[in-house]
């Protein structure tokens, strides 16, 4: 006869038996005595605590025919599997619906020797949507005779159509004092020793999970000698160390020690696993660090603290690595090496990939903004007598498009040279007049709304300028077309009795301080009464580095 692994040799026969979840036993015995049992339940929670040998033991409790399930001859057939009303299915291997439609039909059937036929579903949350489709009605009003069990430790995935129509029992992961004493339990019946070190290193492994720990046990009885399970055996068998080596290690960290990388590169080749030994590191830093608050390290809690965030986040690092052994060397040389030449001992140093930190934010805490001086004026021009003399800073982001909106943009081809250029003072906020005439245009043609909210109107003596709020290549060009040109110098003529001529579109600053210190004309559209933008390339270059360096314009 073949050897029976502990996990099966030892499942649970009854709610007695069941370790842990206290709360399904208590639900299950009172649905039962009280009648009140759902004719569908959602087992869900993490592997290895207790859904699937639960359903068994629920199966067994409505198709009791004895005093004791122990002398129930179903019930002895149900721990076989070889009863035929108590029908399990891997939904994992089964995810089609026309698995589900046989399902169906045999739902339709009596049972045959038991009172009730039980369909467990196992990791149902593997079935294809057509699969779930199928099966909403019946397990929505199944007959009399049927009881659906459908286990998952994924219960988001299941379709909440499905979801309602049954109850929700959660599992929980297992108490670590039970799991010792269940252990010890199954150890003594196997006839084997563990001592203390090694049952808390397999519980800690299980994380949990029974059945984790029954196949470590397992292992760990087919390793030791004489029956007798050390920690020596655990280490050996799951590659990681005894907290003595972890203590000296982390010494060697605290001290920023650069030998410790020989010593760790050796663990290494001696089979320790790199993420098992940064896990045991982390966990014994939570349980003596956090925990209990009581270490054998002279270190300051912020040193110590910063290590066991710098193990936790290298092993979400080494996660992605091809080469996790290699990486984890060089990146504990790097961080030794770095502490050792700086000289600290306070805070470490996280990786970028994983600090989420705000570039613009460390740029205005650690440098002064840079200013961007203007171009100069040209030659012709008096600069003493010039009143350009406001600088353009660049604001917050929500107010970025507000302070751009408010610069003119002149035409050297239609104003003559004078000895001082003037322009129009900057305002914060847009005049009644102008929201009027923006209102009113974006009712007349609904197309330009989502363009034309935001934007704002200049004007310098016959040239009315539209400041948009982003840029549109597009609506830009389209809106230098005469109708809407002649629109725009309409109401803004009548609202405010001027006569301007010409109209112009932009959405750049800078655009407008190259063209106005420039030498060289730009072409005049007559027909659109539109003025040309020129060097645009060159124009948004400058404004993305007022934008990176949080610059100014000065003169």
């Amino acid at each position: 006869m073949t050897y029976q692994t502990l996990y099966r040799k030892y499942r649970s026969n009854d709610l007695n038996e069941l370790v842990g979840q206290s709360h399904v036993i208590k639900t299950l015995e009172n649905a039962i005595e009280y009648g009140r049992l759902s004719h569908a339940y959602i087992f869900s929670g993490p592997r290895g605590t207790g859904k699937t040998s639960t359903a068994r033991i629920l199966a067994k409790m409505v198709n009791l025919a004895a005093d004791s399930m122990a002398t129930c001859s179903i019930c002895k057939k149900i721990s076989l599997g070889s009863c035929v009303d108590v029908i399990e299915i891997d939904a994992a291997s089964h995810t089609g619906v026309d698995y589900m439609r046989q399902l169906i039909e045999q739902v339709q059937f009596l049972p045959v020797e038991a009172k009730t036929k039980v369909f467990i579903i196992d990791e149902v949350h593997m079935l294809s949507t057509g699969a779930f489709n199928a099966l909403l009605k019946t397990l929505e009003e199944p007959p009399a005779q049927v009881l659906f069990i459908l286990a998952t430790t994924e219960l988001h995935k299941i379709p909440a159509t499905i979801q309602s129509r049954a109850q929700t029992l959660h599992f929980r992961l297992l108490d670590p004092e039970l799991m010792k004493s269940h252990l010890a339990n199954i150890c003594q019946l196997e006839g084997f020793e563990i001592n203390d070190d090694a049952l808390e290193k397999v519980v800690h492994f299980a994380n949990g999970g029974m059945r984790d720990a029954l196949s470590l046990l397992d292992q760990l009885m087919s390793v030791s000698e004489n029956k007798q399970i050390r920690i020596t055996d655990v280490s050996m068998v799951l590659g990681t160390v005894d907290d003595s080596r972890i203590i000296l290690f982390l010494t060697k960290c605290f001290q920023y020690d650069l030998t410790l990388t020989n010593e760790f590169n050796q663990m290494i080749e001696s089979g320790v696993d790199v993420f098992q030994f940064f896990d045991d590191i982390i966990h014994y830093l939570h349980f003596h660090f956090l925990l209990n608050q009581s270490h054998p390290f002279k270190e300051s809690d912020k040193v110590i603290s910063a290590w066991m965030m710098w193990f936790f986040d290298q092993i979400k690092l080494l996660k992605q690595s091809n080469s996790p052994s290699l990486e984890a060397q060089i990146s504990l040389y790097s961080q030794l090496a770095s502490m050792n030449s700086a000289g600290a001992k306070v805070s470490l140093n996280v990786d970028s990939s994983l600090a989420k930190t705000d570039t613009n934010q460390v740029m205005q805490n650690t440098n002064p903004p840079k200013q961007i001086d203007a171009i100069p004026m040209p030659p012709n021009v008096d600069q003493t007598s010039s009143p350009v003399t406001s600088q353009v800073e660049r604001p917050s982001s929500t107010t970025t498009a507000n302070t751009n909106s408010d610069v003119l943009k002149k035409d050297p081809t239609s104003l003559p040279v004078s000895d001082s250029i003037e322009f129009p003072a900057i305002k914060g906020d847009i005049d009644e007049k102008e929201l009027h005439i923006l209102h009113r245009v974006s009712d007349e043609f609904p197309v330009l709304k989502p363009v034309i909210k935001g934007s704002k109107l200049i004007t310098y003596q016959h040239v009315l300028c539209l400041i948009l709020e982003e840029t549109y290549q597009f609506f830009e060009k389209k809106l230098s077309e005469k109708k809407f040109s002649d629109r725009f110098l309409q109401l803004y003529n009548q609202a405010n009795q001027t006569q301007l001529t010409d109209w112009f579109v932009t959405s750049d600053i800078n655009t407008v301080y190259n063209q106005a210190f420039s030498s060289t004309p730009n072409v005049r559209d007559e027909s659109s009464h539109s003025v040309q933008i020129s060097d645009q390339k060159t124009s948004k270059t400058v404004n993305q580095i007022i934008e990176m360096f949080e610059g100014q314009i000065i003169q």
